[in-house]
């Protein structure tokens, strides 16, 4: 459980301290991606990777610029290596609600694809494990950890880093919420799927920040924006997660028919 964040702690070792809580739910979910019998922990193994990278980014400047980048690097790696794997994930659960869209006699067509998603996804469990095993991955557990630990240590080496927390929060969130109105002024009817997709990857990072430093505000205030982003991320990522399945059908389509 991490401490709770004082609104005038030093920016660094708010942000480390909110960085090293979602490292620990990485690692408290690798067995599972390992094992891949629990889809849910890939998912919050990517939603804690996507938290940490909007965290860092949108934060830059309050650590050094050499570990920044190296971090930044390897978190970028990993979102990329587990992506595919997820989106298999979310296909196959939605097998048994596309069978009851079509008539029962057709639902044997389904099978061959069925049997393709199934191999597609063991190969992509193969890779997350040679990930995980990766000399990359583990020394960025071993650096990555040491460092948050050690900021509470050092006296801080930036002047961003120096700045009590709410103010750079505040400063962040706002710079995001403005980019997602912008998105959002091109997201109307007829919008094309990328202009969709960037919406939702902007509502993402504006969420996973107020999440992230939700101590620092009123929690009513809070909860209610949450609620309204998670509305509109709920409608987008139906939407994206069809062209991903459209997607991948288009990919099955030598292997079926």
């Amino acid at each position: 459980m991490m401490a709770p964040l004082d609104p005038q702690m030093r920016a660094d070792l708010a942000v480390a301290q909110v960085l090293g809580a979602h490292h620990t739910i990485m690692k408290r979910h690798e067995r599972g991606l390992l094992e891949g019998a629990d889809s849910e922990a890939l998912h919050d193994f990517r939603v804690a990777i996507r938290t940490s990278r909007s965290v860092l980014n949108q934060t830059r400047g309050v650590f050094p610029e050499r570990p920044y980048q190296r971090f930044r690097s390897v978190l970028a790696w990993l979102a990329g290596c587990t992506g595919a794997a997820r989106d298999l994930d979310v296909f196959l659960e939605k097998m048994p609600v596309f069978r009851h869209m079509i008539p029962a006699a057709l639902n044997e067509g389904l099978a061959p694809l069925e049997a393709v998603l199934h191999e597609a996804q063991r190969i992509e469990q193969e890779r997350l494990a040679r990930t995980c095993a990766a000399r990359r991955y583990v020394g960025f557990k071993r650096a990555y950890g040491a460092f948050l630990d050690e900021r509470a240590a050092y006296a801080c080496r930036t002047p961003r880093g120096n700045e009590p927390i709410v103010a750079l929060a505040s400063r962040v969130i706002r710079k995001r919420y403005r980019k997602a109105l912008a998105r959002g002024r091109h997201a109307g009817e007829g919008a094309a799927s990328a202009t969709l997709h960037e919406l939702r990857k902007s509502g993402k990072k504006l969420r996973y920040l107020i999440e992230s430093f939700r101590e620092l505000y009123p929690d009513e205030e809070v909860r209610d924006a949450l609620k309204l982003l998670k509305e509109l991320q709920d409608v987008l990522g139906r939407l994206v997660d069809l062209n991903v399945q459209r997607r991948l059908l288009r990919g099955c389509e030598s292997i079926v028919i």
